[in-house]
């Protein structure tokens, strides 16, 4: 018997199962097999043609698509569907590939003043750019944002911009109402407070007028003690951010973590439960972060030479009250519950990348956290290999948050509402495998994906003015090290080198990245 009578037979007793199996099957496959499947015979390519069939596989399908995580999947059609996957298929293909290959190179708009984006975010399936440019040398410190639109990005163009005086920190967008509205999120410095603010802008994407000037801002909390905003993260209406050195009654100092839904400006400030490598009031925390995802908040926090993540419930903000101040949350922090959390061990590190939330919503709820540990490195190490590390947790189904104490405490009504906490997801290390980057080099500007699977980051030599910009690429199901190789050469062919990059914007799904010049270019390369 030949190989191909063998397959005409193979596929006919599939194509003579009941209908309602293959699908169920097909639904459990990946879909780089659904579209094998469909070129089988007539039976099996109208299956695999169904509505049904697409909106049940796609939940359960790892590879980003570029649809918008806050759109029910089950409102796209089959062959929408369809679209977006093989897109995906072709992104991975190139992404994979030792070199990627450009697919499209376009320009932005220049802008209506002088300067640079210090910052680029990609938003709503990376069709917005958002840019940011610190205005430190006036004597009122301000930042400009910009917004491009670039639903047709061969002709992407402006459609917001307006300044806000205040100095920024750190900074997280969100697009709301289909892309018709963005949220800026910014730890900022005013005079000599601290705040953390939220803004609101309207964004014409269906008119060439452009939003000039005007801005709201729903959200904004001062710290009334002595302290520092630092990192903050956004997603929906929810909003977090990290407070580093903070004062405390009884002397000393904590980190502390901030978490706020934005809109009702109901929130609380916890101190984790670090466990006893570190110790939050002698100040040897290295690097704390945070992440808001669609059911928790992530909080990674650094020191020494081990990590600990945490995955804290966003609901616990009904503990909290209306603009309340870390002094009066800390009254409340016995009474929390333990939160999930796990402690992995490190090397020395210069900094750690956590991947973004842009690709999660509503519909596409995460499934993992990833981290790229990066090696200190010094002038002495120019000759010497070193390694990074990449952590991928899972993030599992949700469990019970358990109370701090055994014994239930009495409460009365409103105490029992605000006592009551859902859920928490559980987490839990799913690989630690160091990889090799290259010798005498450290990483600027690093991007990794929702998904930990795509990433980018510049790469400075320590002993020329060599710069290249280099690939991550991740395949779950290898489990193996990721793949690191030159995206962008120290001399390409465009009409830019990596070394006149300023800001870099990278989306995981649509493989669309975002460079941002020294002369104010913004230059926009597609590899779909």
């Amino acid at each position: 018997m030949n190989n191909q009578t063998k397959t005409s037979r193979d596929r006919d007793a599939i194509s003579h199962l009941p209908e309602d199996l293959i699908v169920h099957i097909a639904i459990y496959a990946g879909i780089a097999d659904v579209f094998a499947l469909k070129q089988t015979c007539r039976i099996l390519y109208r299956l695999t043609e169904s509505d049904y069939l697409w909106h049940q596989i796609l939940p359960h399908e790892e590879l980003p698509l570029d649809v918008s995580p806050f759109s029910d999947f089950r409102k796209f059609s089959a062959s929408e569907l369809r679209a977006s996957a093989i897109r995906a298929l072709k992104l991975r293909a190139n992404w994979s590939k030792k070199n990627p290959q450009v697919r499209g190179l376009y320009v932005a708009n220049p802008r209506a003043y002088d300067g640079t984006f210090d910052e680029l975010k990609l938003l709503n399936s990376a069709t917005i750019l958002l840019g940011i440019h610190r205005d430190r040398h006036s004597q009122r410190p301000s930042m400009v944002v910009c917004a491009y639109t670039l639903l047709n990005v061969q002709s992407p163009h402006l459609i917001a911009q307006f300044s806000i005086p205040a100095a920024m920190k750190d900074f997280d967008a969100c697009a709301e109402d289909e892309g018709t509205t963005l949220i800026l999120a910014a730890t900022v410095t005013k005079g000599d407070t601290e705040a953390l603010e939220v803004y609101s802008v309207q964004l014409p994407l269906d008119t060439p007028t452009i939003c000039n000037g005007a801005y709201d801002t729903p959200y904004s909390f001062v710290l009334r003690r002595e302290g520092l905003f630092h990192k903050v993260s956004l997603h929906g209406d929810f909003i977090a951010s990290s407070i580093m050195n903070h004062a405390l009654e009884e002397g000393g100092h904590s980190s502390q973590v901030l978490i706020a839904n934005w809109k009702t400006r109901q929130q609380i400030t916890i101190n984790p439960h670090f466990t006893d490598y570190i110790d939050p009031k002698s100040q040897n925390i290295d690097q704390m972060d945070v992440k808001v995802l669609p059911s928790c908040l992530a909080i990674v926090a650094a020191s020494v030479s081990k990590a600990q993540v945490s995955l804290v419930p966003l609901d616990i903000i009904i503990r909290g009250g209306v603009f309340e101040q870390p002094i009066v949350s800390k009254a409340k922090q016995n009474a929390l519950p333990h939160f999930p959390s796990i402690v992995v061990p490190l090397m020395d590190f210069y900094d750690i990348c956590i991947s973004d939330n842009v690709n999660f919503g509503p519909h596409v709820p995460p499934t993992s956290l990833s981290l790229i540990v990066f090696p200190t490195l010094s002038r002495l190490d120019v000759r010497q290999s070193k390694k990074a590390l990449h952590l991928r947790f899972s993030i599992g189904p949700v469990s019970s948050v358990m109370s701090s104490t055994d014994a239930p405490v009495p409460l009365d009504d409103d105490a029992a509402t605000a006592a009551t906490i859902s859920t928490a997801p559980s987490i839990a290390l799913d690989v630690s495998t160091p990889f090799d980057i290259p010798v005498g080099s450290y990483p600027e500007h690093a991007h990794l994906g929702s998904n930990g699977r795509r990433g980018v980051w510049l790469e400075q030599s320590l002993k020329s003015d060599y710069v290249q910009l280099l690939r991550l690429d991740y395949d779950p199901m290898e489990r193996g090290p990721p793949s690191v190789s030159v995206l962008l050469p120290p001399e390409p062919q465009l009409p830019f080198k990596p070394s006149s990059c300023r800001a870099l914007a990278f989306d995981e799904a649509t493989g669309r990245l975002c460079i941002g010049l020294y002369n104010g270019a913004v230059y926009i390369l597609d590899y779909v």
